[in-house]
C-alpha cells in the first residue's frame, strides 16, 4: 500500500480543526509515519452506498521506512457537519510488518482520523469517506382511481434529519423521460408525507414514484434516493 493522506511525525492534527486524540497516551518512536487508505482502492477517500461498512488500512512505519509492529493506533470520526467534534469509534494494533486494518461502522459521510501516540507526542492522519443518502418508501395503495390522493411516506436517516428537502420524482415504467412530482420537506425526526391525486387515464396505467434526497447544507450525506414504488391508476 502506497502511502496516501499521511502526516509526518511532529505534524501532529495542526491546521485540521481537531482537537487531541481522547485515545490514553500510549508509546511513541520518534519519527514514525502512518500510512493509511481505503481496503479495495487505496487512496485517502472513498464513497459507499447508504448503510455499507469499509475498511481501511495501511503501516506505521520508522523513519526508514521499516514497519513498527505492537502498536496501537486509535481511530476517531466526525460527521461531515460543522463544528461537530471527533469521537473515538475504536484501536488497532500493528502486525508484525506494521500493518494494520480497521471495519468502520455504518454511518453518514464522514472524516475519518488516525492517531498514534498521545499528547504532546501525537501524530495523526486522515480519510474521507463519502456516503450517499437514502430514504425510506411507503405506500398505503397501491391501486387508485383518478383525483384521489395517494399519499407518500418516508424517512431519512440522521444525523440532523429535520427540515431537509425530499423531491417525489415519478414516470411510466421504461420511459426515459423522469416527472418532478412533488417536493416535500421533512419534520424534525427526518419523516415525510407527500401527497398526489392523479389525472384521468383511458385505460389501466402503471406508474413509478422514487424519492430523490439532495444535497444540503449541514445534512452529512451525498445524493442519495430511495426505493421505486409503483402505483396502478384505473379509470
Amino acid at each position: 500500500m502506497v502511502a496516501l493522506g499521511s502526516l509526518s511525525a511532529g505534524a501532529g492534527a495542526a491546521g485540521q480543526g481537531a482537537t487531541g486524540s481522547s485515545c490514553p497516551p500510549l508509546t511513541f518512536v520518534e519519527g514514525a509515519k502512518i500510512v493509511a487508505g481505503f481496503a479495495g482502492n487505496h487512496r485517502p477517500s472513498r464513497t459507499l452506498p447508504y448503510g455499507r461498512r469499509s475498511v481501511i488500512g495501511g503501516r506505521l512505519v520508522d523513519s526508514d521506512g521499516f514497519g513498527i509492529p505492537g502498536e496501537t493506533l486509535c481511530v476517531e470520526e466526525r460527521p461531515r457537519v460543522p463544528h461537530w467534534p471527533y469521537s473515538v469509534v475504536g484501536s488497532t494494533t500493528t502486525r508484525a510488518d506494521g500493518g494494520w486494518s480497521f471495519k468502520l461502522p455504518s454511518g453518514p459521510s464522514r472524516s475519518i482520523r488516525i492517531d498514534y501516540g498521545g499528547d504532546p507526542d501525537l501524530i495523526s492522519t486522515f480519510l474521507d469517506l463519502g456516503v450517499h443518502a437514502h430514504a425510506t418508501l411507503h405506500l398505503r395503495r397501491h391501486r387508485t382511481p383518478p383525483h384521489r390522493r395517494v399519499y407518500f411516506s418516508g424517512r431519512i436517516p440522521g444525523p440532523l434529519p429535520g427540515k431537509r428537502v425530499v423531491i417525489l420524482r415519478g414516470t411510466v415504467p421504461g420511459a426515459k423521460r423522469k416527472y418532478l412530482v412533488r417536493r416535500g420537506r421533512t419534520d424534525a425526526f427526518g419523516h415525510f408525507r407527500i401527497g398526489y391525486a392523479f389525472g384521468p387515464v383511458a385505460t389501466p396505467a402503471r406508474f413509478v414514484f422514487w424519492v430523490v434526497v439532495p444535497v444540503q447544507d449541514g445534512y452529512p450525506y451525498r445524493l442519495g434516493r430511495s426505493p421505486k414504488r409503483f402505483v396502478r391508476v384505473h379509470p
